[in-house]
C-alpha cells in the first residue's frame, strides 16, 4: 500500500510561501525546507494531515510557537499506539547526496511516543522505505514527557533511487506535542551516532546478528486485491522447489513484524524461515501501510483493516500453492499483536491459531473471545518488559481460559524484544499450534 492509498489519495503541491520556503537557485542548494508554519488558513501551506483517527485531534495552533505564532500540533487521548497519527510534507530530490538531516523545535505535555520520520519514495511514488530520525519520549516507559521548546534533529541516508523525501511528525502514545521550525538539509554523511537510533517499541537488546542472516535471492513482492481500497501488500517464501506438496496442501505462517512492519524485517523473518520453522510451511510476511501500522475495523473505517488484508493475503497465496486452509497461523509480536487478536476473535477467522509475542490485550478494543473457540492462541512475554506489561499476557491467557480456548503463556528472560534463546519459542510455538489443534 503506498503513502497517497493511506491518506485517501491526496495530492499534496509543495507551496513556495514566506513561512514555508524550499530551497530555491538562489539559497544554499544544502537546504530543502525551511518551514516556521506562519502561512496558511485551516492547515500551513504545504503540509497534510493523516488520516483521521478516533481519539486524534490534528491543531494548526496560531497561539503558540517556538519562534513565531503558529505551530504544527497532535493531541492524542486514545490510549494506543497504533494507529500513527501524523502530519507530513513532500520535498522533491534530486542529485546525489547521501543523507538528509531534520530538525525541529518540540513542545510536549504528558506525551509518551512522538516521532521525527523520513519516508523515501522513487519517481514513480514506490515506497523505498522510512527512517526514525529522532525519538520523543521519556526515559521510563511508564511516565511521559513535558518540556518547553526543544531542539530535536538527527541525520539519516537517503536509499539508492529516491525522488521524494515525506518529512513526517508523528505521534504514537497519547499526551501532546507541537513541532515548530522544521528545517530539512543535505548532509555528507550520517554520524555514526545517529545511525543507532532506536525504533518506538524496539530493544536494545535484541540479536541483531539474527537479522543480518538472509537467503541470497531477493524476496518477490506481491499485491493481493481488497474489496475495496488500496491493494494488500505481502512477501513470500515459498516452498522449497524439491519439497513435495502434502495431501491437504502446506501449512501457512504469517509473520507479521513489530515497530513499523515494514519491509525492513524481511532478513529476519527469512531467517525464522529457514533456521527456525526448517523449511516445513510457507511463509508469508504482509506489510503495513506506511502511516498507519496494522489497523483494525476497530481502529479507523477508511482504509483496508489488518482483518481483510490476511484474508485477501491468505487468499493470493492460495491461487499460487495448495494451502491446508485447515493449518494457517500467524506470527507476530509488539506492534502486530492487537491486530492478530482482532483477526483470531472474528466469527469467521481465517486464522486456525496464532504466536502473539510481547504486546498487548485490550479486550475493550476487541471482538468477544469466545469467538475464538477452535482456535489456538500461544503467547511468549517476557516478565521485565517495560514497553507492553507482562500482566497483559496474564490476562489474555486467564480471558482465553475462561471462554475455553486452548492457550499457552511462555516466558522468557531479558524485556521487550527478541532476545538470545526466545526465538526458539517460535519453532515450539508452531509445533503447538500444529500438532494440538483440538486439545484446549
Amino acid at each position: 500500500m503506498t503513502l497517497s492509498d493511506c491518506v485517501l489519495g491526496c495530492l499534496v503541491t509543495i507551496l513556495l510561501a514566506a513561512g514555508g520556503t524550499v530551497a530555491s537557485a538562489g539559497e544554499s542548494k544544502d537546504l530543502l525546507l525551511s518551514d516556521s508554519l506562519e502561512q496558511g488558513e485551516t492547515i500551513p501551506d504545504g503540509w497534510e494531515q493523516g488520516a483521521k483517527l478516533n481519539g486524534v485531534e490534528y491543531i494548526y495552533d496560531r497561539n503558540t510557537g517556538s519562534d513565531g505564532k503558529r505551530s504544527l500540533s497532535i493531541r492524542k487521548t486514545a490510549q494506543r499506539y497504533f494507529p500513527i497519527a501524523a502530519w507530513w510534507r513532500r520535498l522533491d530530490h534530486t542529485g546525489d547526496a547521501p543523507a538528509v538531516h531534520l530538525s525541529a523545535q518540540v513542545k510536549a505535555d504528558k506525551a509518551t511516543k512522538a516521532v521525527l520520520d523520513f519516508t523515501f519514495r522513487d519517481a514513480g511514488k514506490n515506497d523505498l522505505g522510512h527512517a526514525w530520525v529522532k525519538y520523543i519520549a521519556p526515559e521510563q516507559t511508564d511516565e511521559s514527557l513535558t518540556h518547553d521548546w526543544k531542539t530535536y534533529e538527527g541525520t539519516v541516508a537517503i536509499p539508492a533511487n529516491t525522488a521524494e523525501i515525506i518529512v513526517g511528525l508523528q505521534m504514537y502514545g497519547p499526551g501532546q506535542v507541537w513541532f515548530d521550525e522544521i528545517k530539512v538539509r543535505y548532509a555528507d554523511e550520517v554520524p555514526s551516532e545517529e545511525k543507532s537510533e532506536p525504533a518506538p517499541g524496539a530493544s536494545a537488546s535484541t540479536d541483531k546478528s539474527m537479522k543480518s542472516r538472509t537467503a541470497d535471492e531477493e524476496p518477490v513482492e506481491y499485491e493481493a486485491a481488497v474489496g475495496s481500497g488500496a491493494p494488500a501488500r505481502y512477501l513470500l517464501v515459498p516452498p522449497a522447489k524439491e519439497a513435495a506438496t502434502p495431501e491437504n496442501g502446506f501449512p501457512l505462517v504469517l509473520v507479521m513484524p513489530g515497530g513499523d512492519g515494514s519491509a525492513d524485517f524481511h532478513p529476519f523473518v527469512r531467517f525464522i524461515s529457514d533456521t527456525v520453522l526448517h523449511e516445513k510451511y510457507v511463509v508469508a510476511q504482509p506489510l503495513a501501510p506506511s502511516w498507519v501500522v496494522w489497523p483494525t475495523k476497530n481502529s479507523i473505517d477508511r482504509m483496508t483493516s489488518t482483518e481483510d488484508l490476511l484474508k485477501a493475503v491468505i487468499d493470493d497465496i492460495a491461487s499460487k500453492h495448495k494451502i491446508d486452509r485447515s493449518r494457517v497461523y500467524a506470527v507476530c509480536w509488539s506492534s502486530s499483536g492487537p491486530a492478530v487478536y482482532a483477526s483470531l476473535l472474528q466469527k469467521e477467522s481465517p486464522l486456525a491459531g496464532a504466536l502473539i509475542a510481547m504486546s498487548v490485550f485490550k479486550p475493550d478494543q476487541l471482538p468477544p473471545v469466545k469467538n475464538a473457540a477452535g482456535r489456538k492462541v500461544y503467547l511468549l512475554h517476557s516478565p521485565n518488559d517495560q514497553v507492553c506489561p507482562y500482566w497483559m499476557a496474564e490476562k489474555a491467557r486467564d480471558e482465553f481460559q475462561k471462554a475455553g480456548v486452548a492457550v499457552r503463556l511462555e516466558t522468557y528472560k531479558g524485556g521487550h524484544g527478541w532476545q538470545s534463546g526466545s526465538v526458539s519459542h517460535i519453532g515450539k510455538a508452531l509445533e503447538w499450534l500444529d500438532e494440538n489443534a483440538d486439545t484446549p
